[in-house]
Parts: structure tokens; C-alpha cells; sequence
């Protein structure tokens, strides 16, 4: 007999014939067994290996697997004397692979405990109606018969090895523990040599899928006894956890990792010392803790949420182990920067991977602290220092630092209030500041060697304080949204209040130390202000109180020392910012709030600097528009109270009589409800509050009236209701402005819109900045206008707004510098030249000492082009302005570079 017999017998013993469906028998392998009974009894090899089976249960399945387990023994003699590696056809394959799923359905599976293995209902729905072999000595011989012929056949050849040892693992393991069970041991050391010589990942996946009991039924507590000890034995080998995330992908699919309900499921599984094992708990805990460190370096992005998992549900029982053996390893790299004094001998090799280590270890599920949060809080600085100097790279370092930092802080359980100490603590420490971290191309971060902090030239600390911050408010963008605004809030909050100290009065300039750190603190409040303007909004009450200290303390030293100081002028005009600030959100129930500062404005208004005097009367007359508070009157002492407020208001019209008015024919009439409603607006009244759309819509069908009187009121009750909901009201002002599309948008409409928006951007000052976006497209696209008039106004008015927002415009300053330069060069009109050029100067104006860092791109194009206007340009008012935007270039340039007038202090002017 030959191979190619051998399998048109599979063939046969696998393939029902033709007229079998309409065959009537109690069991559907009853006419092919008879077939493959003929088959076989025409083959006296085959008939004389059958002779030496044992005899089985003499039912249909008994007789199959006789049958069938005499033509594979016969196959694997055959293949037997062939090379190992003997080529076997893919249609021989899966003939092989068919009659091993009939063997183990017909002939394993029956004589299995419950529990054990894939259940045979499960496997094939052809033998639902077949039973278990209850009688034991019968399913030891019928076991026996299946095992030995696997055995038989994993040894005659490769390929059927691998076919077994890959799909039909977890039945040969069921098998073989069910025998030795059954107290039959005689396959037990092959079986040991198999469990040595399988693919660890696939061992590992069998026996998870025996012990979670894949067919509903439980497995049986000695093969869950087994099986566990087995995997443990796997999972402290070297390797094991790279090993048990291998199976998991097999079984788990690409989402598993994602799933912190599973991946939990196997974080708790890893971090329970297993009955089993022979060793102690330290031990295996150590081993685990060793593989958790390795295997972060294989894939720390999939394996990360897994890894902490690990780590913290082990520390919960062995704290010290993981401690010392994944902490101490981990932090060690980073934790030697706190306490070495020689960085000369610092070895930095091991930094960049200690810092991706530690922020995989930290991505933890929601509800999740950190268990070594007072150890990591220490590392702040250290990190904060490191992202100050990587910021501006490209690299996944980077996102690590930034998504550390973030972990640590908002991770480790602290309130906001300590958050909060926590940042602003790790900013103001200068330890760090002399040295210098570099990353490689490679990846690989490296320290440049500095001098001690004390040593430090005050350049260096600026600059290194300046990049901190900014390094730490991008890590504040990454925290969670919901807890970001507090966080934000009391560093805030904690800022204001360091500007502000007790012994003011008698502290002078020579506090070198003191008034460094209050001028990084005013540095970072403002920068705060102008990154997180929505979250200091929200939360605008809690600092109104700190901000009348501050402004008493800085008026009180100002009359002390007799003398203008510059961090004091600056200390008053942050003040006044965040004073400016909280009236956007502030309504007529908050004036008693407002109406403690009208004392110390009023005393303002006669400070000797311009912008601050300025910027007092400017906020009384705030206070008088939107709050109904009479400076007058609290300067005598009285304050109005609920009652006074309340008869007053009843002495204006209300919401009905103005809807009313809105109607009159009479132009008087009409235009004094506009104006009612402006006032009504500005103080905040609820009842117009409530009734927005209606006024709006009111407001826009009046602004194209032909009647001077009406239109006037109705711009500046439209300018009223834009301040109010600036978000929703300045798109829809863009559209009627810029577009001309439908008949009724007129130029009278369109400019009494400009005066609008004009209006809005002048009331708003340097908030306008936060609202720029909406602005420039609208501005830029008038300049194609035909109307040279009208184009001329439009670079206008992009200057005014490039003077108070350069910043918020950087992303677009190069097509605003592309423009400038065709009209300057394309442009006959002289009245566009001077405009464009008035626009270039307006940028270089409004970037100041920042000018190389804002428009650093555009800076040659814009030097070259106003030089060019300069000697060339035919218009001599053009030729002025080239000269003055030289000026202003050079005045920016020595700023830059002068250090004795750099500062830390971001100027805030309100308009």
C-alpha cells in the first residue's frame, strides 16, 4: 500500500457519498462507516493493523474510530522512513487536517469530563445525537487509541506536527490531563517533551481558553489546578509576560489592549501569586516586576496600560518588591538629576528610555491614582526642565514628557489647590536652569554641561523661565478638560496673590530675590490670561478680592518710596487687565463687587503714566455703562443699594414698551428705543437678556434706515448685543459685511456694519485678539475690492488689529506679508501704498522686543521690501512710513538683544 492509497482513503472516510442524504438511518455516519469498513477490508496491511487495536464500545462511532485510526497509523508508517521535512501537498494537508477533526469529534471528545475541552455539540453538529462514554475502562481505551495515534503521527512528520501542535493543541492537552486523571500515566513524558518543545505563546493561549471553560460549562476544579499551575510555571519564565501578550493578541483580537475591562481582567490573573507556584511570594512578585520593566521595552504603546495595571494591582500586595524592582529602575535616571552635583560624570544614556518607561507606567483607567504619588511630584522640576528644552522638537520623547508631566500632577490624587503649588514650585526653581538637554536625531537625550545655578547669568534664567512656562502651559492644554479650569484657576489665583505681600511698603529693589520671583510670577499670571482667558472667566469672583489687595498694596508703595518703579507700574496694570477681564462676564447683581474699586480708580486717573491713568478712567466709565454705578455718589459714600436699584430701574421703559416704540412711524420715537435698548443691554438687564434674538433681529432690520437718527441708535445697540455674545453675533456681522450677494445688503448697511465691528474691536482692546480670526478673512477680502476707498480702510483696520493681537495673527502673517507685497509692488493708487506700508509697520509695532520670535519667517521679506520703498517708492508718504518701519525694526532688534531692557513681564494695556 502506498501514500496516495492512504489518502483516497482519508479521502473516503471524510467525504460522505452521494445518495447518503437520502440514506434513512437513526445516525448520520452509518452508511460512512460502512463504506469505509469495505474500504479497509480490501486491504489486508490495513486489516492486520485493525487486528492489533483494542476493541471499543460496538456502536457506530467505536467502529469509525478503529476504522479510521488504522488508515493514519498506516499513513504515518509510510511517512515515517521519509525525511522529516517530506513534502506533503496543501490537498493532502487538508485531508490530514479533515480526518483529524473526525477523530477527535468521533473519538476524543466523547470520552472528556464535562468541562474539559471544547464540548462535542459544539465541535460538529452531525454527532448531536451521540452520548458520552460513561464506562470508565472504556474511555481509558478509547483515549488511549486517539492519543497514541496523535503521538504517533507528530512524530512521522513536520508539517503533521505542526498541524497538530498549532490547531489541535488544546485537545491534546485536554486528553492527556484527562487521562492522568483517569490515573493513566504511560504518555506522560512525551507529553513533557511536548509542553517543552510547543511555541510558548500558543501553550499559553490553550491553556487560558481550557481554564475559562469555552463551551459554558465550568472546567473542573483539578484541571483549573493544572492548567493554573502550568501557566505560572510559563508566566515566570524568561519571557513569560511577552509570551502571555503574544496569546492574548491570538484569542484577543486588535482592540483587546484598548479594553481596560479585560486588560484588568489580565493585570489581576498576573498580580496573584498562583497556589502552584513552589516558590515564594517575593520571588514570584520580583520576577513579575523584572518582565513588567522588559517588557515596556518592547512595545511600551500597546503594553502600557497592561504594564500599570500590573504594576499597581502588585504593588497593592507586595509594595516593596515593586518599589525597589520597578520604581527604583525606573526613576533612578531621572531621580540622580536631583542629587548630582557633577555633570561632568553624568552618564544620560538612560534618561530618554527611563522617561518612556515611567509615562507608560502611568496611564492608568479612570478613578486611578498613582501609588507612589510624593515620589514622582519630586521629579517635576527635573521633567519640567527637560520639556522646556525638547519643546520645540519633533520626536515621541517629546509627547512622553509632556504626557508624564500631566500624569503626575493630575494623577496623584491632590486637590487643585496643591496642583497648583506643585507647577508653579517646579517653575520658580532654578536648579536646572544652567543645563542644557539635547535630542538626537536618534532619539537619544543628552545633557550639555553647565555651571551651578548660582553662577547663572540673568539672561540664562530668563530665558530658561520662559521656556519653562511655556513648557508648562502646553502641559496644561493636556489635562483632562473637566479638571483643567480649576487647576488653571488656582494657579491663578496663587499668582495674584505672591504679587501681592505684606511688607510691601518698606521692600526696595535691592530684594533682588523677591522681586525676581514676583516678576515671574506677573510673567506667568499673564501668560496664563492670555492662553486661558475662558477658564479665568469662569472663575473671575475668586480673584477680585486679591486683585483690590494688590492694587492697594502697589498705590500704597508708590507713595512710600516717591518715585516711579517699573514693577510696581506693572504690577497696577496686571491688575487692571484682570479687572478689565472680569467685567466681560460681570452682570448689574455683581456691582457691589465692582464699586470697592471706584476709590482707587479714581486716585489712578492722576497716576503720572499715561496707559494707567488711561486705563482708570476707562474701567469708571465701564462701571458706569454696564453697572449702573455712579463714581460720584460712592465717592461721597453711597452706594446703591437693592431697593435704589430697583425704583431706578422702574423709571425706564419696559421690554414691551420698547418692542412697541420699535414700530412708531416717528423717526424720535423709534431711535430712543434703539437707544433704550443699547443702555439696557450694557447694564445686563435680565428682561432684555431673555429676549436677545427678538432684539437682534429688531436691531438689524433698523441699521439700513435712511434716517441718520435711527441708524446711529441702531449701530450702537447692535454693538451693545455683540459685546454681549461676541461668538455668535461678530460671524454673522463678517458675512454682511463681506458679502454682497443679496440686494438688500446696500453700502449704507455694509458701512454702518464696518462702524459696528469698529466699535466692537475698540471697546474690546486687547481682548479683540481672541475674536482676530473672524476678523482678518473678512478684512482681506475687501481688499480686492474695486473701491480704493474702501480697500484702503480695509488694511487699515487689519493694522489697528494687528497692534493689539501681533500674536494671534502669527499664523497667518505670511499671506498678510504676501499681500502687503503685491499691492506695494502691483498697486497704483497711493493711497493703498500708504495704507500696506501703515499695515507693515502696524505688525513690526505690534510684535516689539518679540519680533524675531513672532514673525521670524516673514522678517527678511519685510526688511527687504520696506528698504526697496524706501529709496524707490514715488509717494513720499509711503517713503516716511518705509523709514519709520526701518525705525521700528531697529528698536525691536536692540530690545531683543539688549538684556538690561529685557523682561519677564508681558505688558497689558486696556483701551
Amino acid at each position: 500500500m502506498n501514500l496516495p492509497e492512504c489518502f483516497e482513503l482519508l479521502k473516503i472516510a471524510t467525504s460522505p457519498g452521494d445518495n447518503q442524504q437520502n440514506t434513512p438511518s437513526t445516525d448520520p455516519f452509518e452508511c460512512l462507516c460502512k463504506r469505509l469498513d469495505v474500504a479497509v477490508s480490501c486491504n489486508a496491511e490495513l486489516v492486520e493493523i485493525l487486528d492489533t487495536l483494542p476493541e471499543l464500545e460496538d456502536t457506530i462511532p467505536g467502529r469509525y474510530v478503529r476504522l479510521l485510526t488504522a488508515c493514519l497509523k498506516k499513513m504515518a508508517g509510510l511517512l515515517e522512513p521519509q525525511p522529516a521535512d517530506f513534502l506533503i501537498s496543501v490537498q493532502q494537508r487538508t485531508l490530514i487536517t479533515a480526518s483529524l477533526e473526525f477523530l477527535i469529534a468521533i473519538g476524543l471528545l466523547p470520552c472528556l469530563d464535562p468541562g474539559v475541552g471544547v464540548p462535542l455539540e459544539k465541535r460538529s453538529s452531525l454527532v448531536k445525537s451521540w452520548s458520552r462514554i460513561t464506562d470508565e475502562t472504556k474511555r481509558i481505551e478509547q483515549l488511549r487509541l486517539v492519543v497514541d495515534c496523535l503521538m504517533i503521527m507528530i512524530a512521522c512528520n513536520e508539517t503533521i506536527k505542526s498541524i497538530i501542535l498549532i490547531k489541535f493543541l488544546g485537545d491534546l492537552i485536554a486528553a492527556n490531563e484527562q487521562l492522568k486523571a483517569l490515573k493513566s500515566v504511560e504518555f506522560k513524558d512525551r507529553f513533557e517533551k511536548i509542553y517543552e518543545d510547543v511555541f510558548r505563546p500558543n501553550l499559553i493561549r490553550e491553556l487560558i481558553m481550557l481554564v475559562s471553560g469555552r463551551g459554558g460549562t465550568p472546567p473542573p476544579p483539578w484541571l483549573r489546578a493544572i492548567c493554573g499551575g502550568r501557566l505560572s510555571k510559563l508566566l515566570v519564565e524568561q519571557n513569560g509576560l511577552h509570551y502571555l501578550t503574544q496569546a492574548v493578541d491570538d484569542f484577543g483580537g486588535a482592540d483587546f489592549w484598548s479594553d481596560w475591562r479585560k486588560v484588568e481582567s489580565i493585570a489581576r490573573i498576573v498580580s496573584s501569586r498562583p497556589k502552584s507556584f513552589s516558590g515564594t511570594g517575593r520571588e514570584y512578585f520580583t520576577n513579575i516586576s523584572h518582565q513588567v520593566v522588559n517588557l515596556l521595552d518592547v512595545n511600551a504603546e500597546k503594553f502600557g496600560p497592561f504594564c500599570a495595571l500590573v504594576v499597581l494591582k502588585t504593588h497593592q500586595v507586595a509594595p516593596q518588591v515593586v518599589d525597589v524592582e520597578v520604581f527604583d529602575r525606573v526613576l533612578h535616571p531621572i531621580e540622580r538629576l536631583l542629587v548630582s552635583v557633577n555633570y561632568e560624570s553624568f552618564d544620560s544614556k538612560d534618561l530618554g528610555p527611563a522617561i518612556r518607561r515611567c509615562a507608560r507606567l502611568l496611564i492608568l483607567p479612570p478613578g486611578q491614582t498613582i501609588p507612589i504619588a510624593k515620589r514622582l511630584i519630586r521629579l517635576v522640576t527635573v521633567l519640567l526642565a527637560i520639556y522646556a528644552n525638547v519643546q520645540q522638537s519633533i520626536s515621541p520623547l517629546k509627547s512622553d514628557l509632556k504626557e508624564l508631566l500631566a500624569s503626575i500632577v493630575y494623577r496623584s490624587g491632590m486637590e487643585p489647590d496643591r496642583q497648583a503649588v506643585v507647577l508653579i514650585d517646579a517653575l520658580l526653581d532654578t536648579t536646572l536652569d544652567a543645563q542644557k538637554f539635547t535630542l538626537s536625531e536618534e532619539e537619544e537625550l543628552t545633557i550639555t554641561h553647565g555651571v551651578p545655578s548660582s553662577l547663572v547669568h540673568e539672561e540664562v534664567v530668563s530665558d530658561a523661565f520662559e521656556a519653562k512656562t511655556n513648557a508648562l502651559l502646553s502641559v496644561l492644554e493636556s489635562f483632562p478638560t473637566d479638571g483643567r479650569g480649576e487647576v488653571i484657576a488656582k494657579m491663578m489665583y496663587r499668582s495674584l496673590s505672591a504679587i501681592k505681600v505684606d511688607d510691601i511698603t518698606t521692600m526696595t529693589s535691592s530684594d533682588a530675590t523677591h522681586w525676581e520671583d514676583r516678576m515671574k510670577q506677573m510673567m506667568l499670571l499673564s501668560m496664563l490670561l492670555e492662553r486661558f482667558q475662558d477658564q479665568f472667566l469662569a472663575n473671575w469672583t475668586d480673584m477680585l478680592g486679591v486683585v483690590k489687595e494688590v492694587l492697594e498694596a502697589a498705590q500704597a508703595r508708590s507713595e512710600s518710596i516717591g518715585f516711579a518703579d517699573d514693577s510696581n507700574e506693572r504690577t497696577i496694570e496686571l491688575a487692571l487687565a484682570i479687572l478689565s477681564a472680569s467685567l466681560l462676564s460681570a452682570e448689574v447683581a455683581d456691582r457691589e463687587k465692582f464699586a470697592v474699586f471706584v476709590p482707587l480708580l479714581s486716585t489712578l486717573q492722576s497716576h503720572p503714566k499715561a496707559s494707567i491713568n488711561e486705563s482708570a478712567k476707562s474701567l469708571l466709565q465701564l462701571f458706569t455703562d454696564y453697572l449702573d454705578i455712579d463714581p460720584g455718589l460712592i465717592q461721597k459714600g453711597v452706594i446703591l443699594d437693592s431697593a435704589t436699584s430697583s425704583r431706578k430701574s422702574k423709571q425706564h421703559a419696559c421690554m414691551a414698551e420698547v418692542v412697541r416704540d420699535l414700530g412708531d412711524p416717528l423717526e424720535a420715537v423709534k431711535g430712543h428705543a434703539l437707544i433704550e435698548i443699547g443702555r439696557r443691554v450694557r447694564r445686563r438687564d435680565p428682561e432684555f437678556l431673555d429676549h436677545f434674538e427678538q432684539l437682534q433681529s429688531a436691531v438689524l432690520a433698523n441699521l439700513g434706515d435712511s434716517d441718520s437718527y435711527v441708524f446711529l441708535a441702531a449701530v450702537g445697540a447692535l454693538a451693545e448685543l455683540t459685546l454681549v455674545r461676541p461668538d455668535t453675533l461678530l460671524p454673522l456681522l463678517v458675512d454682511l459685511f463681506t458679502d454682497w450677494s443679496r440686494q438688500e445688503r446696500t453700502l449704507a448697511v455694509r458701512a454702518n456694519v464696518g462702524e459696528v465691528l469698529a466699535r466692537v474691536c475698540r471697546q474690546l482692546g486687547p481682548l479683540a485678539s481672541f475674536h482676530a480670526d473672524k476678523l482678518i478673512n473678512a478684512f482681506l477680502s475687501l481688499v480686492k475690492e474695486e473701491d480704493e476707498l474702501l480697500r484702503a480702510s480695509a488694511l487699515s483696520s487689519l493694522a489697528d488689529l494687528c497692534m493689539v493681537s501681533t500674536r494671534k495673527i502669527a499664523s497667518t502673517l505670511q499671506e498678510l506679508v504676501y499681500c502687503v507685497n503685491q499691492l506695494l509692488t502691483f498697486e497704483k493708487s497711493a493711497l493703498v501704498r500708504r495704507a500696506a506700508v501703515n499695515l507693515v509697520r502696524s505688525i513690526l509695532a505690534g510684535s516689539k522686543e518679540d519680533m524675531l520670535t513672532i514673525i521670524q519667517d516673514s522678517l527678511l521679506d519685510i526688511y527687504r521690501l520696506v528698504k526697496q520703498l524706501r529709496s524707490e517708492d514715488s509717494d513720499d508718504i509711503v517713503r516716511l512710513h518705509a523709514e519709520l518701519c526701518l525705525e521700528e525694526m531697529r528698536a525691536n532688534m536692540k530690545d531683543a538683544f539688549d538684556v538690561e531692557k529685557r523682561s519677564l513681564i508681558r505688558e497689558i494695556r486696556i483701551k
